[in-house]
């Protein structure tokens, strides 16, 4: 099938390389092939006629998918708000629906809760014209309503009895349909509720019976994966049992990692961020939760405050055990990390260093704001160059801590909060340095 779309699209067939580009965004994404499926999305849409018609409409569609299970939130509310205009134009009343709970849903991902109603409301209103025509059915574009009813109700009203009713509504519906990937994500979503109920015996339950399904569908259930063992181990590190926890995150983090899933990755660096301060490794617990904010600060991927709750006592212990302007240096440190450098980190064993031997250079208390050591001058170089912490150890001959550290300095001495900052920085001009002549 690859080979069959590059032939097409090489050879100016758009039209086709348009309608084989809509049948196979599926494949992509439950797969977990997102980054392939991207690569591909974008060369059909850009080959096709940018003109309303079904097919586009279709692959927009996909690409919005695609895009939104790679965290880039951005790209696919464009994606789905060109799906809207099209549909419109077209009068396609089911499409029209899928893209305003398509456009509703990545507002809750925002924390935009307002925009989500009214855009659910505006796609409740477009299902019911629906329902009323002959021969319509709106059983799956129902589904989505009621999940994204639920989720908003629980994160919005903190009611979670009636977000659990909403979701058990979108699964009977599932099963109606015999849909198996919407009942997993459905289980997921309802693991989640579980969690935030205290009720984990039932998380365990339904975690459980999602992985099965998840395995029973092959490649099929692997973005969902992720979050069904980032559930049980939250559940597992609000009962104590923190071994269980630290697998159940691990897995999470590789799994979202090979499939290339941002928000779970994110979800699993906060759930070993507060493992960590549940045992005692402060200064770990600070730099995972830093990467964390960061990574949701560029995917736009808000923390629901349901969940923040959860991470929230863990955090406090782990601020109170640092102290403030510690606690500050290491979420900075946690912001500087690279993703995959933040990845690696969280899988390793590396035990924290006690607080008092991090910063190894006392006098650096005493540096000006904004003026920078020479050792300094040239990390900031080579981060503007785009060069990982390990790949700045190896360029310069020191640990891959120390020049974490040193990117940590850096950003507190600048003011700045990201690597690319440093690089904005950097282009302006010679950075001064500190003891200036």
């Amino acid at each position: 099938m690859r080979a069959t779309l590059s032939w097409v699209l090489e050879r100016g067939k758009a039209e086709l390389g348009m309608r084989l580009g809509a049948a196979l965004w599926r494949f992509w994404y439950i797969r977990g092939y997102l980054s392939e499926g991207i690569r591909c999305m974008e060369r059909v849409l850009a080959s096709g006629d940018p003109e309303a018609s079904p097919v586009r409409v279709k692959a927009l569609e996909g690409m919005g998918w695609l895009t939104q299970g790679q965290g880039d939130t951005v790209l696919a509310e464009a994606t789905y708000e060109e799906m809207l205009e099209l549909s419109q134009e077209l009068d396609d009343k089911g499409n029209i629906a899928t893209a305003l709970n398509s456009l509703g849903t990545l507002a809750l991902t925002h924390g935009d809760n307002e925009q989500a109603r009214e855009l659910l409301e505006e796609n409740l209103a477009v299902l019911r014209k629906l329902e009323e025509q002959a021969n319509s059915d709106t059983t799956l574009k129902r589904f989505h309503a009621l999940n994204l009813l639920g989720i908003l109700v629980i994160n919005e009203e903190g009611d979670c009895v009636r977000g659990t009713a909403l979701l058990d509504a979108s699964l009977a519906l599932a099963r109606k349909a015999e849909d198996t990937h919407r009942v997993l994500q459905t289980l997921c979503n309802l693991g989640y509720v579980a969690l935030l109920q205290g009720d984990y015996e039932r998380v365990r339950a339904l975690s459980e019976e999602a992985r099965t399904l998840a395995r029973d569908l092959g490649g099929e259930g692997t973005e969902m994966i992720p979050e069904t063992l980032i559930n049980s181990g939250l559940a597992a590190l609000q009962q104590g049992h923190h071994k269980q926890a630290d697998a159940s995150f691990k897995e999470a983090l590789a799994v979202s990692q090979e499939a290339g899933i941002k928000s779970s990755s994110i979800n699993a660096m906060e759930g070993m961020a507060s493992l960590a301060a549940a045992l005692g490794e402060a200064t770990r617990a600070a730099r995972l939760w830093g990467a964390a904010e960061m990574a949701r600060q560029v995917t736009a991927i808000a923390l629901p405050p349901p969940e923040r709750t959860l991470h929230e006592p863990y955090l406090a212990s782990a601020r109170f055990r640092l102290g403030e302007t510690r606690w500050e240096e290491a979420l900075a440190e946690g912001r500087a990390m690279a993703l995959e450098e933040v990845a690696e980190y969280a899988l390793s064993e590396e035990a924290d260093q006690p607080v008092a031997t991090i910063g190894q250079d006392p006098s650096a208390e005493d540096e000006p704001m904004g003026y920078l050591t020479a050792r300094e001058q040239e990390v900031a170089a080579l981060v503007a160059r785009g060069l990982t912490n390990r790949r700045v150890s190896t360029k310069l001959s020191i640990s891959e801590r120390t020049a974490g550290n040193h990117v940590a300095k850096i950003l507190k001495k600048l003011g700045l909060h990201s690597r690319a900052q440093i690089a904005a920085w950097a282009a302006e001009g010679p950075l001064p340095t500190s003891r200036p002549d």
